[in-house]
């Protein structure tokens, strides 16, 4: 029997059982989720920037290369590039989202950062 995971997207709370070593992007697809990408999951474009949860993935050479030592020390991992390997919660940033699946719109998803850097409510 093929092993399984359950995945959690935040701030969304939709979950979905995927199997072992499924793309995070694909699971997000699969979960009604529509993340941006225009390099069809080559790891170049960046956006399908995801945060994982409490559960630290290697990066691949790409995430080295396009993201700061800080994005991967906070679990920030491209989803195109991330295997399904354990339970996951992934948080999903708006920026990330082609087409956000809130019920409140995106706006009351995610709190919006201010110039200043601190979030705003």
């Amino acid at each position: 029997m093929a092993r399984e995971h359950r995945v959690e997207f935040l701030p969304f709370g939709v979950k979905r059982t995927v199997a072992d070593q499924q793309r995070v992007f694909d699971a997000a697809g699969a979960a009604g989720l529509d993340l941006a990408s225009e390099c069809s999951g080559g790891g170049t474009c960046g956006q399908c920037l995801v945060r994982l949860i409490r559960c630290f993935t290697e990066p691949t050479g790409n995430e080295v290369h396009l993201l700061s030592q800080g994005k991967l020390d906070a679990g920030f991992r491209f989803a195109c590039q991330t295997r399904v390997t354990r339970d996951l919660k992934v948080f999903i940033p708006e920026m990330t989202l082609r087409s956000p699946k809130t019920d409140g719109g995106p706006e009351e998803a995610l709190p919006h950062p201010t110039p200043s850097g601190h979030e705003k409510g």
